[in-house]
């Protein structure tokens, strides 16, 4: 996804191949799977019995009339069984490119266009079951127990590669689940203001999240990234500003929106290594508590 992005920012066309690997087993080399058990444990009766299971399997067709000779099936090939009125093919699993508008790949919904509204679409009923187990569980122990099953039921899931999806027009309607799994967590009513309770308890609303993971990936490619200065020799106040892409697909990517927030940030920040910039950035986001986008100011 980051160099797909990353074509795109220097407009250049990118396509992304996906493979679907549903049936991958089928494509495994079955010496070198065998080889690789004992590392995992698998040894003795064990190791034996699977490589039996894997080694000078037959198969054969059999239709009303005729049956085909048996032969050891080569998962690299397409073989043809004959007898005397028979000739049937195996067709072994093999890679075909197919266009699509969408397509699911490790957890991401991916559009053609990168706008992520079927991500979010797709996200919003696993959050949703996330609000309703922190609910759940809050009723039987603290507040202290309930922020930690937040985490790691609610929190994990929605900024789970945020960096790719978190500039969509609709990250209102995750936010507004985020407030309600917070209130849950401490038993609050839904009008219960939660500002205080994010900057209280250290928790980063949605658009921090989205602002820390951006900035955090912008700061490691940074190196790799053209800046104003190598454009140009005059010694101006943006010099070390990273230049936009003018690619209208990338105004929701994070070398889009990501690019213009981290160069909201001071130089000295900037210039900090990669953890101790990423603790004072989000010690700001947790100051700030932004309830949006615009809000961040550098």
């Amino acid at each position: 996804m980051q160099k797909l992005d990353r074509m795109l920012a220097i407009d250049h066309h990118a396509i992304g191949i996906f493979c679907d690997l549903t049936k991958a087993f089928d494509c495994v080399d079955h010496a070198l799977l065998l080889s690789k058990l004992p590392s995992f444990g698998i040894r003795g009766n064990a190791l034996l019995w699977i490589q039996s299971h894997l080694s000078n399997r037959q198969q054969k067709v059999k239709v009303p009339g005729c049956s085909a000779s048996p032969v050891t099936a080569d998962p690299n090939s397409t073989t043809s069984l004959s007898s005397s009125s028979l000739s049937l093919p195996i067709k072994t699993p093999k890679f075909s490119l197919s266009p699509t508008t969408e397509v699911k790949f490790l957890g991401l919904v991916v559009d053609r266009k990168l706008e992520w509204k079927s991500h979010i679409d797709n996200l919003l009923p696993k959050l949703a079951t996330a609000v309703f187990a922190v609910n759940s569980v809050r009723r039987n122990i603290n507040s202290k127990a309930a922020l930690l099953s937040y985490f790691s039921y609610f929190h994990s899931v929605m900024s789970y590669a945020i960096v790719y999806w978190g500039f969509s027009p609709q990250l209102e309607s995750v936010f507004l689940l985020q407030k309600r799994a917070v209130r849950a967590v401490f038993g609050y009513g839904s009008q219960t203001s939660c500002r205080p309770l994010f900057k209280e308890y250290g928790i980063l609303t949605i658009y921090a999240q989205v602002i820390l993971d951006s900035c955090c990936l912008i700061h490691k490619v940074a190196p790799t990234l053209t800046k104003r200065s190598d454009i140009h020799g005059y010694n101006t106040k943006y010099k070390n500003n990273i230049i936009n892409s003018s690619n209208k697909i990338m105004d929701g990517s994070f070398l889009g929106e990501g690019i213009k927030y981290y160069n909201k940030l001071p130089k000295e920040l900037r210039s900090l290594g990669p953890e101790p910039f990423r603790n004072t950035l989000k010690g700001q986001l947790l100051e700030m508590v932004p309830y949006s986008l615009g809000e961040f100011k550098g």
